[in-house]
């Protein structure tokens, strides 16, 4: 049971370690970075710079104040879906600009991540990663999950 307790012990250490640089990294660029650079940075296309995400903001934050695992990815595929909710609103359903593609979806997404300041980030992708069924983290679940996963390199 003891050494149970220090590898459990060992991989909280590590989580929170990694937790605590990925909100150290978004704070340092959304505080010293302009949204103008940040998003050139992440080549968000420059028709889309203009398009509020603060829906999409705002529920990625709600992700740090749920307890659940299948919550917790429900709100990410919540805050997925919203991006071309927003893009559509921006420009008219109608419009041919209303469409986005993982090329555009990608950056738009890191932005709104870098802007919700996760502290828990790691810690969440993890519990979700370790309590739910892996049948749930495919398909848009998994894409989910997998972009979230992204801004650890950023």
């Amino acid at each position: 049971f003891t050494k149970e307790m220090g590898i459990v012990r060992m991989f909280s250490d590590r989580v929170a370690e990694e937790d605590a640089q990925i909100a150290k990294n978004c704070v340092q660029i959304v505080h010293t970075l302009s949204d103008e650079k940040i998003k050139s940075m992440l080549h968000l296309h420059q028709r889309l710079s203009t398009v509020d995400f603060s829906q999409v903001i705002r529920s990625l934050k709600l992700m740090e104040t749920i307890a659940t695992p299948f919550s917790k990815m429900e709100q990410v595929v919540h805050a997925n879906r919203l991006i071309p909710l927003c893009v559509s609103s921006h420009f008219g359903s109608d419009s041919q600009g209303s469409c986005i593609g993982a090329d555009d979806f990608l950056p738009i997404f890191v932005f709104c991540l870098l802007h919700a300041l996760p502290t828990h980030l790691q810690s969440s992708i993890e519990t979700v990663n370790s309590f739910t069924d892996s049948f749930l983290q495919s398909g848009e679940c998994g894409y989910a999950l997998t972009t979230c996963k992204y801004i650890t390199f950023v």
